[in-house]
């Protein structure tokens, strides 16, 4: 079933405090934002027009705390919807004014913001930090509502890091620490993600009252928003404890509400998960009907995870109607965006990384350079002040020893730490790239015929997602940073393929490879090279049961790399299949030209290709 990162933004969002300001119009002015913030439950439309137009009055106070939260309550109309490059631009500004008040309550709020751009940059563990970061702010300050606030930010970061059982006990300390608040309409829109985060370690025993519970408290207040949010989940729970037609049903009590509403992003949702149902009871014409309906309700959002979750579920549509074609054109969108989503997440922590460690050295540079030009200093004020100005300088020696021992440990610590993170980013990447290999696999049994074109591509793209996630694997198990042990891979990488073909009984793989590291720039095509060939002698060189051997040769000649696939089995004699898109070998040409190499066939008792190609650095294994 399909839910959203919205509520858990949304929620945490509308923790707002009200406070005292230094005027009677800046007074009235948070009280208009305040309760514009709360007739977002209302009608999005209504609340966000509302707030444009008190923004130019608020600007005009030159109060940087109203200004900011001003442009934090329009945002909030982008977060509800799902239009990511607008909210960042908004939630940026908000911070900017933040960081210019004085206001108490001004550094939590700037945290906030900060915390939820990285929740929406996909960077899990620096939201958490910044989440942790405005608890101990809120605490400073003794203000519940503040901390429930941040409480519920570091459950949503913990749960994007598949660590549910610490989402749940966050949200049970943000949903105690605002039980006697009186506003209701806050705490029922937390009993909602309280009672999924139960759900989604087991505990529907302690979700179904929570939901009960939230059910009452609504049922007293004109909120459609939130109505729409209650029903989307109330009938993800249902649906998943097989109660289909119930949870269908209140699918459609949702739309009811999403549509009263103006929340567009609630209605492609609901649709979304009624078209899911319709596609697990077989109804495919009934879940492209719902998913085409659903497509206008999406038009201009730009959430990676909601597009894959649409074009995963319209595949699968597709393939159950037979249109292949369609089902195999959508699943490539959503792995062009789950590439997108891994990598925006990835780059972006990265450079902080790499930010980080040049930052480091240039800081330990800077100060060496300070501590031999005070050293100098200090000895010729010795030669002419005598003993005291020497007693002097080698207790100002011991201090700047101590500092710079000091500096140097927690520089240590950072690199540390932000290796620690590239690691984590690594072992990311491999889990989701298994996830994507699973769904390859299973939408593959799905199909009617297991030789059809379709079949054969989703097979392929499982081995090409297999190879790079087992590139990061290494990445993630090794010690070398980001280098890749060439010999290890290639020989782990041909083994997958023999099983993924079923062909170890009667194909042999002889590996010819010198012990060597490579750099992940260089080793993720060239392993993509080696899948391609491999596959194709695995798939054409030895038809009708005959055996073989295929043999991989990775070594170095003068400056160059040399690459050779070779294969004993019928070469270019060996029969065609019409499945062949041509695919494989434009991937090779563009992996060549990527590594600036060199392809060409090479003679042999039944075909190979030979690869040769100037990597950027060539380190044997071990160094």
């Amino acid at each position: 079933m399909l839910s959203s990162s919205i509520p858990v933004i949304l929620i945490a969002f509308l923790l707002l405090c009200s406070t005292d300001g230094a005027g009677q119009s800046k007074d009235s002015a948070e009280s208009q934002l305040i309760e514009i913030q709360k007739h977002y439950y209302v009608h999005v439309d209504t609340a966000v027009h509302r707030a444009r137009a008190l923004l130019p009055a608020v600007l005009d106070m030159n109060d940087p705390y109203l200004s900011g939260l001003a442009y934090e309550t329009i945002a909030r109309y982008y977060l509800d919807n799902g239009i990511q490059d607008s909210s960042r631009l908004l939630l940026q500004k908000a911070r900017h004014h933040y960081d210019q008040s004085d206001r108490r309550e001004a550094p939590a709020a700037s945290l906030w913001t900060q915390a939820t751009l990285a929740s929406i940059g996909n960077r899990d563990a620096e939201s958490l930090l910044l989440s942790q970061q405005m608890a101990d702010e809120c605490l400073a300050r003794g203000d519940d509502r503040c901390l429930a606030r941040a409480y519920w930010l570091m459950g949503g970061a913990f749960f994007y890091q598949d660590q549910l059982e610490e989402e749940q006990r966050y949200n049970a300390l943000a949903i105690d620490l605002l039980r006697e608040q009186p506003d209701t309409l806050y705490y029922a829109g937390l009993l909602i993600s309280y009672a999924m985060s139960l759900h989604n370690i087991g505990r529907d025993s302690a979700a179904i009252p929570r939901m009960d519970e939230a059910e009452r408290i609504l049922k007293d207040y004109d909120a459609p928003a939130l109505l729409a949010d209650f029903y989307l989940h109330k009938g993800i729970l249902y649906s998943d404890l097989d109660s289909v037609h119930y949870g269908n049903a209140l699918y459609q009590k949702g739309i009811t509400y999403a549509d009263a509403s103006g929340t567009r992003i609630y209605k492609a949702l609901l649709l979304n998960n009624l078209a899911y149902s319709a596609n697990e009871s077989g109804d495919y014409q009934r879940a492209i009907e719902l998913l085409q309906e659903e497509l206008s309700m999406a038009e201009g959002l730009d959430d990676l995870q909601y597009l894959m979750d649409f074009q995963s579920v319209i595949s699968t549509a597709y393939a159950g109607l037979g249109r292949y074609d369609s089902a195999y054109h959508y699943l490539q969108q959503a792995s062009q965006n789950y590439q997108t989503y891994i990598q925006d997440g990835y780059d972006e922590q990265l450079a902080e990384v790499k930010i980080a460690y040049e930052s480091s050295k240039k800081e330990k540079r800077i100060t060496a350079q300070a501590a031999q030009l005070r050293q100098q200093q200090m000895w010729l004020y010795t030669a002419g002040a005598g003993f005291l100005v020497c007693l002097v300088a080698g207790l100002a020696l011991i201090r700047l020893s101590q500092k710079l021992r000091i500096r140097n440990e927690e520089n240590e610590r950072l690199v540390q730490q932000k290796e620690a993170l590239v690691g984590e980013v690594h072992h990311r990447v491999k889990n989701n790239l298994q996830v994507i290999s699973s769904l390859l696999k299973l939408q593959s049994r799905d199909l009617d015929a297991t030789d059809s074109p379709a079949s054969h591509a989703l097979r392929d793209s499982q081995s090409r997602v297999q190879a790079m996630g087992l590139i990061h694997e290494k990445l993630y198990l090794g010690k070398e940073g980001n280098r890749v042990n060439m010999k290890n891979y290639l020989q782990e990488l041909g083994d997958t393929l023999l099983d993924t073909y079923a062909l170890d009984d009667r194909v042999d793989i002889y590996y010819d490879l010198e012990d060597l590291t490579l750099e992940i720039d260089t080793a993720i095509p060239l392993g993509l090279i080696v899948n391609e060939l491999v596959t194709n002698s695995l798939k054409h060189a030895f038809p009708n049961e005959r055996k073989g051997l295929v043999e991989v040769s990775l070594f170095r000649e003068d400056s160059y790399l040399f690459l050779r696939v070779t294969d004993d089995g019928a070469g270019k004699a060996a029969p065609t299949t019409t499945s062949g898109t041509g695919f494989g070998t434009r991937l090779l040409d563009m992996l060549s030209t990527k590594l600036r190499g060199e392809i060409r066939p090479i003679p042999t008792v039944g075909y190979g290709t030979e690869i040769r190609f100037t990597p950027a650095k060539v380190e044997p294994a071990g160094t």
